[in-house]
């Protein structure tokens, strides 16, 4: 089961479902299944036989917003958790809502402002992750660090633990311990200025960085950070043909 706190399932919000289904089809063998009108037409994302996140059509009356991944946390009682955000100082966007018997969700503003959502599951657990081409790492980027550490263990009941020194360069702080961290959550005050928000991402395991982003780029996505080394792996910023944005990382341990 997961931890309280863990990351369940992620979202894709799309300006054009054809065009991400080519993208993501391409770049990492994802496909995509129409759940049907009952469901507002939301799509299953498979990667082979896993079910590894979801993905929506934006919506006109949403207003300017642009195409982003989106993260869900664990919870066991939706409601609970709700009640506890408003309590932690974030805002409540959606209200919990079930989703047939797959489960419940609601979304969120964390302290920081940082989008999230929150998952109680029914039929439905969440995603399989950490294979190759699915998601293995996820990282809240903030602008508010104090706020942000202080939120998910009276949100979400998470265990939020720092990693190494904390100083005024480097803050950083996981959701578990150790090898059984799920999560980051990073002071990027140095790089999100105002009006830039807080946000979550995701990071995409794949088996080599550099050829990834070669049969990115021709099917008209873009690198915006790296690539780069890092102890954990070899990894790069990138953006999809319609701007949504995530992480690839070539990991320094390979999935099994």
């Amino acid at each position: 089961m997961p931890i309280p706190g863990e990351p369940v399932w992620m979202e894709l919000t799309t300006s054009d479902a054809s065009k991400a289904h080519t993208f993501y089809g391409e770049l990492f063998g994802w496909s995509f299944h129409d759940q049907g009108e009952e469901f507002g037409h939301y799509q299953i994302i498979s990667q082979g036989d896993s079910e590894i996140g979801g993905a929506m059509v934006k919506q006109a009356e949403w207003g300017e917003m642009p195409d982003t991944f989106a993260l869900y946390l664990s919870t066991t009682d939706i409601d609970a958790t709700t009640t506890a955000v408003r309590e932690a100082g974030g805002r409540v966007l959606v209200e919990p809502m079930a989703v047939g018997t797959q489960g419940s969700m609601a979304f969120y503003q964390d302290a920081a402002g940082a989008a999230v959502g929150a998952w109680q599951g029914g039929t439905r657990v969440g995603m399989a992750k950490l294979g190759m081409f699915q998601s293995g790492w996820y990282e809240l980027m903030t602008n508010a660090y104090p706020a942000a550490i202080e939120f998910y263990p009276k949100a979400f009941g998470a265990t939020v633990v720092p990693m190494g020194e904390q100083t005024d360069q480097w803050a950083y702080s996981t959701i578990g311990q150790g090898r059984d961290a799920v999560a980051g959550i990073c002071d990027a005050s140095e790089w999100l200025k105002d009006p830039m928000p807080s946000y979550w991402r995701i990071y995409v395991n794949v088996p080599d960085v550099d050829q990834t982003i070669e049969t990115l780029v021709p099917l008209g996505g873009r690198v915006v950070d790296g690539p780069m080394d890092s102890p954990f792996g070899r990894l790069a910023t990138v953006a999809d043909d319609q701007g949504a944005m995530f992480q690839i990382i070539t990991p320094a341990q390979q999935p099994q």
